[in-house]
């Protein structure tokens, strides 16, 4: 009966709002079923004349950290600015007890980069995009960071209490113009499903 009421369209452009809907349904659905609840956002930003030059974001979840975002402008690249925005996430990710950090990149970006942060390769997608390769690769933190946990209250006080390192609300909100997969008030771990 429920497939007779079920109609099916082309809709390519959903809004902002009905994606962050979607990414809500599967981060309740994901936390129901793995047992973790405790998704919180990672961002580090670089400005430099009150523009954003660099970031590194994404978040962490179930004792796991995801890069989503790591970029840098071209006329920035080179100096350092990108090791010191991905060692800024590694850290922080070890602070909040995480015993890995993953992220994907393609062939064309910056795969060597990340191995020389002491990344590995998991995973490589041949022919996405067609004629590139994706990879996936991991980096293995100290295994006693996952017997440290933080809860999402942890993550939470540390922000309020000021930390120097956390972007404040202008540089967040400098960072939301390079965001590519809202997520609403989860930091995107409907995308682990």
């Amino acid at each position: 009966m429920t497939r007779d009421l079920v109609g099916i369209q082309s809709r390519h452009d959903l809004s902002i709002a009905q994606v962050e809907a979607l990414e809500e349904r599967l981060y309740a659905f994901n936390a129901g079923r793995s047992g973790h609840d405790d998704a919180a956002p990672l961002a580090f930003v670089a400005e430099a004349d009150g523009k954003l030059i660099g970031a590194a974001a994404g978040f962490t979840w179930g004792g796991v950290c995801e890069l989503r975002q790591v970029w840098v402008d071209d006329a920035h690249r080179g100096a350092g600015l990108g090791r010191a925005l991905v060692r800024k996430a590694i850290a922080e990710a070890g602070e909040r007890g995480c015993s890995a950090v993953f992220l994907t990149t393609y062939d064309f970006q910056a795969p060597a980069f990340y191995a020389k942060l002491g990344f590995e390769t998991v995973a490589a997608i041949v022919g996405k995009p067609r004629g590139h390769t994706e990879f996936a690769m991991r980096l293995q933190l100290d295994p006693s960071a996952a017997a440290r946990p933080r809860s999402g209250m942890d993550v939470q006080e540390n922000a309020r209490s000021g930390d120097s390192e956390r972007p404040n609300r202008s540089t967040a909100s400098s960072l939301e113009a390079i965001q590519t997969q809202p997520c609403g008030s989860h930091p995107c771990p409907g995308a682990l499903s």
